[in-house]
């Protein structure tokens, strides 16, 4: 990350007992995945569940993927027994790091940068401006939605050109919800993530690389 975010002061006060700042959030999350990367990205690229665990433990704890899957769902999830609601986000987290943990091998030090501090909209919500720079060089300006949870600042949406991560997936796993049922909607999604999977085991088995699969 550019030495720049690192300098950038904190708007929310650092008190003894504080959670880290949606900032510090992100830098930490970056750092660590660069650190793993630099120490294993050769390997990454030729073992797909060492990528999936790396997204797994590195990545995911630092999104709150039960308040962005019930986001999703809408409607549906009210009412929903607890053990739908349990699997509809397991199988949910499988769909995202089937869809996206390969990208985390194109992570480089200007992947990520924070724009500006944070900007607190209320005791439990924050967005933080910053600029991702994509595998094919564009680079995006991005929102990043945080929520303070369990004493913890929390990822739960991404907005880039307007477009809201929440907000597209509604639209297109909310809509089967809200019409098929939230399990019928789990099963949906564990078969993509199934499918995406089956199709990076494949071209890796091919090229013997997981960065040029597509």
């Amino acid at each position: 990350m550019a030495a720049s975010a690192l300098a950038l002061a904190l708007v929310i006060p650092a008190h003894a007992d504080a959670p880290p700042s949606p900032q510090a959030v992100i830098e930490g999350m970056d750092r660590v995945v660069l650190d793993q990367l630099q120490a294993r990205r050769a390997d990454l690229d030729r073992d797909l569940e060492a990528l999936f665990a790396l997204a797994r433990s590195k990545v995911r704890p630092h999104f709150d993927l039960e308040y962005t899957a019930r986001m999703v769902v809408g409607p549906a999830w009210q009412g929903a027994p607890e053990g739908a609601r349990g699997a509809f986000v397991t199988a949910f987290e499988r769909y995202l790091v089937s869809s996206y943990a390969r990208a985390l091998l194109f992570v480089r030090d200007e992947t990520l940068t924070v724009l500006g501090p944070p900007s607190v909209l209320d005791a439990t919500h924050a967005t933080l401006p910053m600029r991702v720079v994509m595998n094919d060089g564009d680079s995006v300006e991005t929102e990043v939605h945080f929520r303070l949870e369990r004493g913890a600042w929390r990822i739960w949406d991404i907005r880039a050109s307007g477009i809201s991560f929440v907000r597209q997936y509604r639209g297109d796993f909310g809509t089967e919800a809200r019409v098929r049922g939230l399990a019928a909607c789990t099963e949906s999604l564990l078969q993509i993530a199934g499918r995406n999977e089956s199709e990076l085991r494949d071209r890796l088995q091919k090229d013997g690389s997981i960065r040029r699969a597509r």
